[in-house]
Parts: C-alpha cells; structure tokens; sequence
C-alpha cells in the first residue's frame, strides 16, 4: 500500500477505494489492517475480500470499515497496511 494518511472519527463508518494496479483478474485475497506500529504480530483491525472489502470493478475494491471496529478505539495515530495476492 502506498503511503497514506486515512483519517477516521472513531465509531463511524468509513470507505475508500483502493485501485490494484498491474492485474485485469480478480484477486484471490487481499487485507487491510490496522495496527498501533508495524512491529504487531496481531491487527487491531482487519478487512479481506467478502468481509469489508468488496470488488467495484476492475482492479477497483472499496475498503469499508465499520463503526463496531473502531468504537473502542483510543484516540491515536495507527499503521495501516495492505497485503494483495492475485
């Protein structure tokens, strides 16, 4: 995932879309994740294909994060980061 400041009010719904450069197929997995630093083993919060994040069309996905992920979220700066297999 490209660099990306994503700014989130804790309890809301948020969406974004993310476009997958380099493929016209479907991809087999993707995740996006939210961690407090890239050294966690275990994301706070994480989305994959069918469960937060859904095909717009090709090479096109829209991420949503639901207001249940991050209501108990303490106020702070968090990682995210993606991983893709097509």
């Amino acid at each position: 995932m490209a660099d990306a400041n994503l700014t989130m009010i804790r309890g809301d719904t948020a969406a974004f879309g993310v476009v997958y450069d380099g493929t016209t197929q479907d991809l087999d997995s993707a995740y996006f994740t939210i961690k407090k630093d890239w050294s966690d083993i275990s994301p706070i919060v994480q989305k994959s294909i069918g469960d937060g994040i859904e095909k717009v069309d090709t090479s096109s996905y829209v991420v949503r994060v639901a207001p249940d992920d991050t209501e108990v979220l303490e106020p702070c700066f968090y990682v995210p980061s993606g991983d893709i297999t097509d």
